[in-house]
C-alpha cells in the first residue's frame, strides 16, 4: 500500500566517541601591528661587582691591565714597573755568603756604588763592572744588570752597595762569558736584550761575525776611568755572539741582559694594546669605571701606556738588525718600516753619517749612544770614508703618526718645528767650536759641543733650532702630533680587549691560554698525568720514553717552549740505538760553519754538511742523511743540545755505551754540532758532551722526529 506518515523524532541518543583529531589547517595571514607598549626603565649594572670579578681574572689582568698600566712596555723594565725596592751591601765573594735572587723572582740592579778602583762585582762568580761608580772618581754605571731566581751576587770587599728592584718574573736574566771559545746562539724562538758589556781588555765584540764593539767598558785600569758601554743590543733567534782574544790577568768579557720570547713586546705598539679575533668595545666601560676607585686602585691609572716611551714612540715589537757599513755600503731602511738605532762604532778618524745631509757626523767618533738614532724607509746611514763601521739596533713597521726627522742646521739655516707637531730630538752633533741653540732663547748653548744627549730636547710647534755660528750642525728625532702622548696618565681611548673562545671536541678537553690566544688541550689517554710545565697544564704519559716507535725508540718529548713542540699534540725525537753504524766526523781540515748546537737543529745540521761534499770517504752526516733503516729514511746526527735533552730524559742510554752489538767502534758517539776545522762534538759514556778530533772513528746514533 501507500506509505504512511513519518512518524515523530525520537529522543537524541547518548553522546559517541570522539573521533581522531584531523590534521592542523594551514596558517592564516599575520594580523596587523600591535601598538608599541611604553618603554621600561633602563637597567643598573653594579659596576663595582664588575670592578670586584675583573680584578682577580689573570687574563684581564695580563691583556688589559698591562696595556693600561705599563707593566712590560719597557726594554729596561721588562718585568714591568711593580717592583719591590732594594738596597744591599754585597758581602764578599770569599764568605761565600752570597745573595741569591728568590724563586720565581727577577732582581734589576739599577744603581752600585764602588769605591775602590780595583774591587769588582759578580753574577754567578763572573765579574760583570770594576773600579769606581757613582763616586767623585767615577761615572755612573750606566745600564741596569739583571739577575734570575737562583743567581748569586757578590764582591771581593764588603763596603760596595746595590740599590734595584725585584719583580715576578717575566723574561729570563743571562750572564755570560768565555765566549771566545763557545759563542752564545741565540735560542729559536728567543730574543736576546743585551744591556751591560764588562770589556777589560778592550777587544774586539762581534753578532754574526760583524764587529759591533770595541773598547774597555765598566772598568776601572791604568789610572783612568772606562766609560760604560751604553748599550743596548739586540739579537734575534739564531744570531751568534762572540769576542776575540785571550782573557788577562783582569778577567774574561761578560755580558748581562735577559732572553725574552719573540713576540712578548707585541702586544705593545705605538698605539697600544693588542687585539685578537673578536674585539670588545672597551671605550664605554672605560668612560664609566675609570672614576671606580677599586678600578683605579687595581690597574694602577695614572702610568704610563704602552705607546709612552719617549725614546721608541713606536713600540718595542722590532727584528733585530746589526750591519757593517762604510761610504760605498751604506744600510738602506727597507720600505715601510723604520729603524731604530741604538748602538754604533766607528773609530776615532772618521764619522757616522746620515746619507743625504751633509758630510758631516751624526755620531762622534769612540762615543757611545744614550738615545737611538732614527730613520725612514729608504734612508741610509754609513761611515764618511772606506773605513768600516757598524750599527745595531731594530726595525719596525713605521706608522702614520711618527716621522723620523734629519736636519743639517747652522746660524741662518735654524729647522723649524711645523705647525701642530713637536720636535724629539734624541741626537745631535756640533764640533768643539760651536753650540746648538734654540733661537730666541739667548746665545747660549742647549748643547755642548762633542757632547751626547742623555734625554731629548724638545721643541714646541713654530720653535728653531741652529748652531751659534755658520758651522753647520745636525740634528735627528721625531715628529709627532703635539697631543700625541696625551693619554700616557690615563686609560688609552683606543685600548681594546680581546679575547677567542674555542669549543672542545671531546668530554675531558681543557680550555687553556696560551701564546695570547685561548687553546683547547684534549683530554690526555687512559693512565697519563696532568701536570704544569713552565707554566701550562701538559698530559704527560713518561713512559713512552724509551719504548720502541717509528724506527727506534723515544727519546725524548718535546715540552712547553721547545723547538717542536705543538700544544696538545705529542712530539719528539726517536734514536736508534742498534743501528751498528761506525764514522768519521768528516770534514777534517774545513770550518764549514753551517751547524748549530741548539734544540731542533740536527736535521737541518745534517742536511748542510752532507751538502758541503767535504769527505771523500763519507762522514757521520752524510751516513745519516742518505740512511734507509726500518722502513724510514729521514734519519739524522743530532745536535748537541738535543742528545743532552735525550741523556737527561733516557738515563738508561747510558747503558747502551758499555755493552752490546750496537757499539760499532768505541764508547763514544758523534753529534752534528761542529766546533772547529778539526773538532766536534761527541757524547762520551752516555753523559758527558765534550769535543773530539774529527779523524777518530765515532759510533752514530741515527735520529729522526715524530
Amino acid at each position: 500500500g501507500i506509505p504512511g506518515q513519518d512518524g515523530a523524532d525520537g529522543l537524541p541518543g547518548p553522546q559517541g566517541i570522539q573521533g581522531i583529531p584531523g590534521q592542523d589547517g594551514a596558517d592564516g595571514l599575520p594580523g596587523p601591528q600591535g601598538i608599541q607598549g611604553i618603554p621600561g626603565q633602563d637597567g643598573i649594572i653594579n659596576y663595582d661587582s664588575l670592578v670586584s670579578i675583573i680584578s682577580l681574572d689573570t687574563n684581564f689582568i695580563t691583556n688589559v691591565a698591562g696595556i693600561i698600566g705599563g707593566s712590560g712596555n719597557n726594554f729596561e723594565f721588562p718585568d714591568g714597573l711593580n717592583g719591590e725596592p732594594i738596597t744591599m751591601t754585597l758581602n764578599n765573594l770569599s764568605s761565600g755568603q752570597f745573595y741569591i735572587v728568590p724563586p720565581g723572582k727577577n732582581l734589576i740592579i739599577t744603581s752600585i756604588f764602588n769605591d775602590n778602583e780595583t774591587e769588582m762585582v759578580y753574577i754567578n762568580n763572573i765579574p760583570v763592572l770594576r773600579g769606581y761608580s757613582n763616586n767623585d772618581l767615577g761615572e755612573s754605571d750606566g745600564e741596569n744588570i739583571y739577575l734570575g731566581a737562583g743567581d748569586s751576587l757578590s764582591a771581593t770587599v764588603t763596603d760596595i752597595s746595590i740599590t734595584g728592584l725585584l719583580f715576578d718574573a717575566v723574561v729570563e736574566p743571562v750572564t755570560l762569558t768565555d765566549l771566545l771559545s763557545n759563542p752564545y746562539e741565540v735560542p729559536i724562538g728567543k730574543s736576546l736584550y743585551i744591556s751591560s758589556i764588562f770589556n777589560p781588555h778592550a777587544d774586539l765584540i762581534s753578532i754574526n761575525g760583524i764587529n759591533i764593539f770595541e773598547g774597555e767598558t765598566n772598568d776601572y785600569y791604568n789610572s783612568s776611568i772606562k766609560k760604560s758601554d751604553a748599550g743596548p743590543w739586540f739579537l734575534k733567534e739564531g744570531d751568534i755572539l762572540t769576542n776575540c782574544c785571550q782573557p788577562m790577568y783582569n778577567g774574561e768579557i761578560s755580558y748581562n741582559g735577559y732572553l725574552f720570547d719573540a713576540n712578548l713586546f707585541s702586544n705593545y705598539s705605538s698605539s697600544g694594546g693588542g687585539s685578537s679575533s673578536v674585539t670588545i668595545d672597551y671605550d664605554s666601560l672605560a668612560n664609566i669605571i675609570t672614576s671606580d676607585s677599586t678600578f683605579t686602585t687595581s690597574f694602577g691609572i695614572g702610568t704610563d701606556v704602552s705607546s709612552c716611551n719617549i725614546k721608541f714612540p713606536e713600540g718595542l715589537n722590532g727584528e733585530a738588525i746589526t750591519a757593517e757599513v762604510w761610504n760605498t755600503n751604506p744600510y738602506e731602511v727597507p720600505s715601510g718600516k723604520r729603524l731604530y738605532i741604538t748602538n754604533a762604532y766607528v773609530d776615532a778618524n772618521h764619522a757616522l753619517t746620515i746619507v743625504g745631509y751633509g758630510a758631516g757626523q751624526i755620531l762622534y767618533p769612540n762615543e757611545v749612544l744614550s738615545q737611538p738614532i732614527i730613520l725612514n724607509a729608504g734612508q741610509k746611514i754609513a761611515t764618511d770614508a772606506a773605513s768600516h763601521g757598524r750599527i745595531n739596533g731594530y726595525l719596525v713597521d713605521e706608522t702614520s703618526d711618527v716621522l723620523a726627522i734629519t736636519a743639517e742646521v747652522w746660524n741662518t739655516n735654524p729647522y723649524e718645528v711645523p705647525l701642530g707637531k713637536r720636535l724629539y730630538i734624541t741626537n745631535a752633533y756640533v764640533d768643539a767650536s760651536h753650540a746648538l741653540t734654540i733661537v730666541g732663547y739667548g746665545a747660549g748653548q742647549i748643547l755642548y759641543p762633542n757632547e751626547i744627549l742623555s734625554q731629548p730636547i724638545i721643541l714646541n710647534a713654530g720653535q728653531k733650532i741652529a748652531t751659534d755660528a755658520a758651522s753647520h750642525g745636525r740634528i735627528n728625532g721625531y715628529l709627532v702630533d703635539e697631543n700625541y702622548f696625551e693619554n700616557c696618565n690615563s686609560i688609552s681611548n683606543s685600548s681594546t680587549l680581546s679575547t677567542t673562545i674555542v669549543n672542545g671536541n671531546n668530554d675531558g678537553d681543557i680550555l687553556v691560554w696560551y701564546n695570547n690566544e685561548w687553546t683547547n688541550l684534549p683530554v690526555g689517554s687512559n693512565g697519563s698525568v696532568l701536570t704544569i710545565q713552565n707554566g701550562l697544564p701538559v698530559w704527560t704519559n713518561n713512559n713512552l720514553i724509551g719504548t720502541s716507535y717509528e724506527g727506534g725508540v723515544i727519546g725524548y718529548i718535546f715540552q712547553p717552549g721547545d723547538s717542536g713542540f705543538v700544544y696538545g699534540e705529542q712530539h719528539g725525537i726517536i734514536i736508534n740505538i742498534d743501528a751498528n753504524l761506525c764514522e768519521q766526523w768528516g770534514c777534517n781540515g774545513i770550518f764549514t760553519g753551517v751547524t748549530s748546537s741548539l734544540l731542533g737543529s740536527g736535521s737541518q745540521n745534517t742536511n748542510l754538511i752532507a751538502s758541503q761534499n767535504c769527505s771523500s770517504s763519507g762522514s757521520a752526516a752524510s751516513t745519516c742523511f742518505g740512511l734507509s733503516l726500518n722502513g724510514y729514511n729521514d734519519w739524522f746526527l743530532p745536535s748537541q743540545d738535543e742528545m743532552q735533552k735525550i741523556v737527561d730524559a733516557f738515563p738508561d742510554l747510558i747503558n747502551h755505551f758499555s755493552s752490546g752489538p750496537h757499539i760499532s767502534c768505541t764508547n763514544a758517539a758523534w753529534l752534528s754540532t761542529e766546533v772547529s776545522s778539526t773538532t766536534a762534538k761527541i757524547v762520551a759514556s752516555g753523559t758527558q758532551i765534550v769535543n773530539e778530533n774529527k779523524l777518530d772513528f765515532r759510533t752514530i746514533f741515527p735520529c729522526r722526529y715524530f
